[in-house]
C-alpha cells in the first residue's frame, strides 16, 4: 500500500504492517515529517524491511515521483487537507466547539501541521488533483482510496472519476456525530 500524506507519525503504514502484514510505502512533502516518520519505523525492529518513506519533492506531484515505472500497489490512500487556509480550519474549530457548548477558550481539536491541514482549494480541490493524476498510474495501482470528510464534494468528484471511465466505490463511516467516507476508484 501507499499512504499519501503519510505525516511524522507514519501511523497508517506502521499498523498496516503490524497488523495485517502489509508491506507500505509512506510518502510526504514535508522533510521534516519525512524524517521524523523515518525514525518512528526504526525504533521497532523489522519494520523498517516492511515500510519505506519518501519524500515528495514536487508539491504539485502526488503520485509521480513516488510511484515508479514497475512498482504495483494494491492499494493508495490519503486523509487529504480538509481546509483551505488557517483561517478556514479555525472558523471549522470554533463552529464545532460552539456546537458542542464549550465554553473553553479556543483550541484546535487536532494536532496537524500546517501541510497536513490546508492547501489551497482544500479537500475538494486535492482530490481532484488526485483523481486527475491517478489515470497516469492506473496500471501500477489496483485502488486509488482518499477519505472525505464533506459529503457536498462527493458529486464532483464522481463526475471526474466517471469521465475518466474509473469505477467508483463510496464506503460511508460515522463515529458519534461524525461522518465521513472513503472514496475508491480503479480504473478496468
Amino acid at each position: 500500500g501507499l499512504d499519501i500524506g503519510v505525516g511524522a507519525n507514519c501511523i497508517y503504514p506502521i499498523l498496516g504492517t503490524q497488523i495485517y502484514n502489509w508491506d507500505m510505502v509512506g510518502s510526504d512533502i514535508n522533510k521534516n515529517s519525512v524524517l521524523q516518520a523515518i525514525k518512528n519505523v526504526n525504533y521497532t525492529k523489522g519494520l523498517s524491511e516492511k515500510i519505506s518513506i519518501k519524500h515528495q519533492e514536487n508539491n504539485a506531484n502526488i503520485f509521480e515521483g513516488i510511484i515508479n515505472e514497475n512498482d504495483r500497489f494494491t492499494f493508495t490512500m490519503c486523509n487529504p487537507p480538509f481546509y483551505t487556509s488557517e483561517k478556514d480550519a479555525e472558523r471549522e474549530a470554533l463552529k464545532k466547539i460552539k456546537n458542542l457548548n464549550d465554553t473553553t477558550e479556543l483550541k484546535l481539536n487536532f494536532g496537524g501541521q500546517s501541510h497536513e491541514l490546508w492547501c489551497n482549494g482544500g479537500e475538494a480541490l486535492f482530490i481532484k488533483r488526485m483523481i486527475k493524476q491517478s489515470a497516469a498510474f492506473k496500471a501500477n495501482v489496483t485502488w486509488f482510496t482518499t477519505l472525505v470528510s464533506r459529503k457536498e464534494n462527493l458529486p464532483k468528484l464522481e463526475k471526474q472519476l466517471k469521465k475518466l471511465k474509473a469505477s467508483v466505490k463510496v464506503i460511508e463511516m460515522s463515529q458519534g456525530h461524525k461522518k465521513s467516507r472513503i472514496l475508491a476508484w480503479q480504473f478496468s
